[in-house]
């Protein structure tokens, strides 16, 4: 690994705390380092929810999209017969129902019903664009966003414990832009009432860990030095991506974004349990780049991260 001052770029993990919003831990990040470093994040947690924040620095900015792609897992504790206009605890009641006698077989199989790729109707305060808005601001100056059901994937869903006859905690694994609110949602309504999140913990993205995390409430503690020496170093992207380097007569090429063709790399490396759609790490002498499959073994360039 790479010593400061040279680590200038990589992966910073951070443990938020409920409460805390997600923009606030990435500018703490910023007034830490400084305006010579670019700050930026991979996707936000709900004030609500708490656990793991990938904020990025120096060229990882870059790979914002990439991390979102990550699969992501949760800890969710779900509360049944309540209906909330946030569908978490944090929200305005908006009705109570009686919850229908059930066990560990009925609730197994209905969570069963939630893998693989369905519609999900996300929730109505949410960050997804209705009419060029977002949701949250319609629902919350009164209106009544029309949030069209999107395609998403839940790779596991699990049962942690049974708390009571309206608690559970679950276990979810899922895709980009999935939302456990909304699981929680379904899964009263399967059971025959509502069901909202009482607490939510990202506990991985991808590769990373919370348990590898800086927490939140330490990061006002941390200067420069510190914060740089947790950096995650981007060279750690070969231990999750496929992808091989190319020979020294195609570095020119590379250092420019050229396509090359998949037959061009060298050791090329399969372990890739975290990413789909055809993405390749391709190194060459004096940097990297994310290149993707685009038919006939041909390579394009859509990050390139020169050193």
């Amino acid at each position: 690994m790479r010593s400061w001052p040279e680590m200038r770029s990589g992966f910073l993990l951070i443990d938020k705390e409920e409460g805390l919003r997600s923009t606030a831990c990435v500018e703490a990040v910023r007034r830490s380092l400084g305006r010579d470093f670019k700050v930026g994040h991979a996707g936000t947690l709900d004030s609500g929810a708490s656990g793991l924040l990938v904020a990025l620095v120096g060229r990882a900015t870059r790979l914002s999209n990439l991390v979102m792609s990550f699969s992501k897992e949760y800890r969710a504790l779900v509360r049944l017969g309540i209906r909330t206009d946030t569908e978490d605890i944090t929200g305005r009641i908006l009705d109570r129902c009686p919850v229908p006698r059930w066990d560990a077989g009925d609730l197994s199989r209905v969570l069963a019903s939630f893998l693989g790729c369905r519609l999900q109707r996300p929730p109505a305060v949410s960050a997804v664009h209705v009419g060029g808005r977002r949701a949250h601001e319609l629902a919350r100056s009164g209106e009544e966003p029309n949030i069209v059901p999107r395609e998403v994937f839940v790779r596991r869903i699990e049962v942690g414990e049974m708390l009571g006859p309206d608690v559970v905690s679950i276990r979810v694994s899922c895709g980009k832009g999935t939302y456990v609110r909304s699981i929680a949602r379904d899964l009263g309504e399967r059971l025959g009432t509502w069901g909202t999140i009482e607490r939510l913990r990202r506990t991985s993205v991808g590769p990373f860990r919370v348990e590898d995390a800086l927490p939140s409430g330490q990061m006002g503690e941390l200067g420069t030095r510190d914060l740089l020496s947790r950096l995650i170093p981007l060279e750690r992207l070969g231990e999750f991506l496929p992808g091989g380097r190319v020979p020294a007569e195609l570095d020119a090429l590379c250092s420019n974004g050229g396509a090359i063709r998949i037959r061009d790399l060298e050791a090329f490396s399969v372990r890739a349990p975290y990413v789909s759609g055809g993405l390749v790490l391709v190194r060459y002498s004096r940097g990297m780049g994310i290149y993707q499959l685009v038919g006939d073994g041909r390579l394009e360039c859509r990050v390139n991260l020169p050193d």
